[in-house]
């Protein structure tokens, strides 16, 4: 068999653009009028293209030497159309092969015209002062600020490559631009705590870059003191089973705790759950001085289940009161609900745990996994899956989730999403405030938020994580450790 004769075989990254995109070859480069047989074939996801050899008829006896008994016509140059319909970026995988040595040809990509040179300007620039609060580390809460954050959104067109990095200037005073730092494209923000001066006078601004250079910049953003980008940000710390009595967690002080679907006040490892009595209206518990205040909401109906205990164990062999609080429980008609808790305090820290169980089945809450949402300001979005069964059998348990944030605001909202359209499910939930700050075990010592576990807790490499006692694992950018509060 005659093996082709490739000149090139390469591949062509097509970007986030969408559009038309032409590959494009000529058979006679030099202008001689030679036209050199040529064939060019494309990978592109699923689709494999062919032009089969094409060329001047004069080459047919030097093509029939080598196997192939003709060429396909008599042009000298050609092209393919590669429509693209999404912005993910899409490899294809060109080879061009011409079969005789003196065989010229000359190929290049023509881009959707929104796609050539430098990226656009990044877009959603956000600028505000950082704060120091008294736990350790810096956040957008409230206190004294310390320095300010910026953050942006990779620019609508990127150009005709990939954003490799990004470049943040800063004008104090209305003065000169002056860069501050490139950062590489997959960091979209900046935490900057070395300024002098009075931080509201700081504007800052930001431009991608790629092969083709420096993009344009992103409007200037002046520094303000009331981010609209300040959310509530919480960071999951554990997803376990339900199994025990003693899993309501005490630490820090009580603030409230709900029995959602409830019509009695059940109490539970000494804390009181108040009866959630109507999903269509607040219920608040005092809590020095201030009402917190607990609102439940869907796009759909909300549905109240009281009826799902059960005889069967492990369900049966809980305390009353915890069987109490697992046996009612808030839903939807579609797949999502939301928690939101209204009257917390501006940079004070605060625990929460929910719990997500049905151990009966019932007309109105089957078996299923909810979702729970969260961001955390350490790692990017975090979304935890909670079965509310985990067996889909009658006496068998969820599960709880605890996580911990600092509120930037007065409100916490949480989202519930049902997972393969089967509705989420809420039985209680509970919030306590966080006073005291991490300890360690061997003297009390107070380390800054990110470094606590990895100063507090042994790291066990054989799970990978931080052993902080008791059984009890936490992962390497937790903020704290439960087992060693003082």
């Amino acid at each position: 068999m005659i093996e082709f004769k490739p000149v090139h075989s390469y591949s062509l990254n097509l970007g986030k653009c969408k559009g038309e995109y032409k590959l494009h070859w000529d058979f006679d480069p030099t202008g001689d009028g030679n036209k050199t047989p040529c064939r060019v074939t494309l990978k592109w996801g699923n689709v494999f293209l062919d032009t089969g050899f094409r060329g001047d008829s004069s080459y047919n006896s030097a093509l029939v030497e080598l196997g192939y008994p003709t060429v396909l016509g008599d042009a000298s140059n050609g092209f393919l159309l590669l429509t693209k319909n999404e912005i993910n970026p899409t490899i294809a995988e060109v080879t061009v092969y011409t079969p005789l040595e003196e065989s010229l040809v000359q190929t290049n990509l023509i881009c959707p015209t929104e796609c050539l040179g430098a990226p656009s300007a990044p877009v959603s620039l956000q600028t505000g002062y950082l704060y120091t609060n008294v736990f350790g580390y810096t956040t957008v809460g409230s206190g004294q600020p310390a320095g300010i954050y910026v953050s942006w959104v990779e620019p609508e067109i990127v150009g005709e490559s990939n954003i490799e990095n990004y470049v943040v200037q800063y004008s104090y005073d209305t003065g000169d631009w002056i860069p501050y730092q490139t950062v590489p494209a997959s960091q979209k923000s900046l935490n900057i705590t070395n300024l002098s001066g009075d931080l509201y006078k700081y504007a800052f601004r930001v431009a991608g870059i790629n092969v083709s250079g420096k993009g344009d910049f992103s409007v200037s953003s002046p520094v303000s003191s009331n981010p609209s980008g300040c959310v509530n940000s919480i960071y999951w710390h554990v997803s376990d089973d339900i199994n025990e009595n003693n899993e309501i967690y005490t630490m820090g002080d009580y603030v409230a705790a709900y029995n959602i679907g409830g019509e009695t006040e059940t109490t539970v490892g000494g804390v009181s759950f108040k009866p959630v009595e109507s999903l269509s209206s607040s219920t608040c518990v005092n809590y020095e001085g201030d009402d917190i205040c607990l609102n439940i909401t869907t796009t759909g109906d909300l549905i109240k289940e009281n009826s799902l205990s059960s005889q069967n164990l492990p369900f049966s062999g809980l305390s009353a009161g915890y069987r109490g609080i697992l046996s009612s429980l808030a839903t939807s008609s579609v797949t999502n609900l939301s928690v939101e808790l209204d009257g917390l305090k501006t940079g004070h820290q605060y625990l929460v745990q929910l719990w997500s169980n049905v151990s009966k089945q019932s007309d109105y809450a089957y078996f299923g996994t909810t979702q729970v949402g969260g961001f955390d300001i350490y790692g990017g979005n975090i979304n935890v899956n909670l079965l509310n069964n985990s067996n889909n059998i009658e006496g068998k348990l969820g599960k709880n989730i605890v996580g911990t944030f600092v509120s930037c605001g007065t409100k916490l909202k949480i989202s519930l999403q049902g997972l393969d359209g089967i509705p989420p499910v809420i039985n209680a939930f509970q919030i306590r405030e966080i006073k005291t700050k991490a300890c360690c075990h061997n003297g009390c010592t107070l380390y800054p938020a990110e470094t606590v576990v990895e100063n507090c807790c042994p790291y066990d490499s054989y799970q990978g994580q931080y052993e902080c006692g008791n059984g009890f694992y936490v992962t390497d950018n937790c903020w704290f450790c439960w087992y060693y509060w003082g």
